[in-house]
């Protein structure tokens, strides 16, 4: 028992080092040990849905056909004013339907994704991705592609090869990663919904920031075949809008889970102890809101256990430091100049972790799914956490000239909230909640895996109780 309790602070301490990106000699030592271990018993990786299941042209015709609300913004004046866009498409024609946005790591049409590169790779051996064509039978309107930071690997707008996207709700404002892009274009107004993808708060930050919905499913309820992968285990494909009501019906567009007429969650929203103390006011005053609107839907709120996020944090990183580097590590042997030195960091500290530290990063993530099943699910539907503990986070929070320390500290700080809910494959989505200021505070709500239609529906409640008056912070 001593043993392993050893092992797992140490497990945790090495993965703050990858969360922080930093090559250091401890790091390496750390690594080094763990290599000289003996292999831990891993779970089977979570597996997704059959993305074979039969899709229905004839289920979703005309689905996204009628857009729920206009769009304020046209697609060339977001462009001018946010530079959130890669690659933009011929406009939409008289009644084509929702306007969509892209991240650009899908491969579809002619069209190979840049994934923040200057230029597409062109030999990632990605197939076609079928949500595009999903969405287009649906009646969807492919508006553009988004940008991104490198590789997906920050969860900061930055990136050293093309100009980052600007928070549309204020100059200087942050608006974090990796899907900034597809954050900045729904928040423009330019387009009613965009496609993004979420390994470890990916859509939910940016859509914190930028005062938008961001919705990140059950692991594997949106097939990821043709985009770019970060880390299988805790990849997600995932949506951004304005309202949820465009969440939804674009997540049946493209959702393999099955309608399984399982029984609702209980109408209990667990806050687990501790996890907004360090939350802004303005956070606090939002979670504040949210409880009130859920008892107005007559769903109470409790204290439940705390999450072990040190230890889910360092299972997180571990596993994605390992996934990343397994599939880029031949790839930045061979193209260096394809490989900023911030992602270059990460992955050489991902190449450090051996296959028994991997192993036991699995099993602690099968572990702390059970104690959050055990504790919190079994007495309660949901769970209400921040996305972000401090409001309206400023540019200049990176440093002068984006430093590699700043960076990492900043880094940890977004994903530290996040990380645990890929880790552990469950949907959640961040509501953006009125404050008499400019940015929305936020929180977001976590269900348990597969009750992503419930929560979609639960939001799209929420929606309309908190449009009702604006908040008072």
């Amino acid at each position: 028992m001593q043993a392993r309790a050893c092992l797992d602070l140490k497990l945790e301490r090495f993965g703050m080092e990858i969360g922080l990106a930093e090559k250091d000699a401890a790091a390496m030592a750390v690594a080094d040990q763990f290599r000289r271990l003996d292999p831990t018993a891993a779970p089977a990786p979570q597996t997704a849905p059959n993305e074979e299941k039969r899709f229905s042209k004839r289920a979703v015709h005309g689905l996204l056909a009628k857009p729920v609300a206009a769009t304020e913004t046209s697609v060339a004046q977001a462009q001018e004013e946010s530079g959130c866009f890669l690659k933009i498409f011929p406009p939409a024609e008289a009644g084509d339907g929702l306007k969509i946005a892209i991240k650009d790591i899908f491969r579809f049409d002619d069209h190979y994704p840049t994934a923040g590169l200057a230029h597409a790779p062109d030999d990632l051996g990605l197939p076609p991705s079928p949500l595009i064509a999903r969405l287009r039978a649906a009646g969807g309107h492919i508006a553009a592609t988004t940008k991104l930071s490198a590789w997906c690997y920050l969860p900061l707008e930055l990136n050293d090869d093309v100009d980052p996207p600007r928070n549309p709700l204020g100059e200087g404002l942050l608006l974090g990663g990796s899907s900034s892009g597809s954050a900045a274009a729904v928040a423009s107004g330019a387009v009613q919904v965009a496609l993004g993808s979420d390994t470890g708060g990916s859509i939910r930050i940016p859509a914190a920031l930028s005062g938008v919905y961001g919705f990140k499913p059950s692991k594997g309820a949106i097939p990821e075949r043709g985009a770019v992968p970060l880390g299988d285990t805790q990849d997600t494909i995932g949506l951004l809008a304005n309202y949820p009501s465009v969440l939804r019906s674009v997540f049946e567009v493209l959702t393999t889970l099955p309608e399984d007429g399982s029984t609702l969650p209980r109408p209990v929203a667990g806050i687990p102890d501790g996890l907004f103390s360090q939350a802004s006011p303005q956070a606090q005053f939002g979670r504040d809101r949210l409880t009130k609107a859920l008892r107005g839907l007559g769903i109470e709120h409790r204290a439940v256990a705390e999450l072990d996020l040190e230890r889910m944090n360092a299972a997180a990183g571990l596993i994605t430091g390992y996934e990343a580097a397994r599939f880029h590590g031949p790839r930045m042997a061979q193209h260096p100049d394809q490989y900023p030195d911030s992602v270059r960091r990460r992955l050489t500290v991902g190449l450090a972790v051996s296959d028994p530290v991997y192993g036991i990063a699995q099993a602690n993530r099968s572990a702390c799914l059970g104690r959050v099943r055990r504790d919190i699910f079994t007495g309660c539907g949901w769970i209400l956490a921040p996305v972000v503990n401090r409001h309206g986070l400023k540019v200049s929070e990176m440093g002068e000239g984006g430093g590699p320390q700043a960076i990492g500290r900043l880094s940890l700080e977004l994903l530290s909230l996040n990380r645990w809910v890929n880790l552990l494959g469950l949907p959640a989505i961040s509501i953006p909640i009125p404050v008499n200021e400019a940015v929305p505070a936020a929180v977001q709500i976590v269900g348990a895996p597969g009750s992503d239609r419930a929560l979609l529906t639960l939001a799209c409640a929420l929606d309309a109780a908190l449009r009702q008056s604006p908040g008072q912070s």
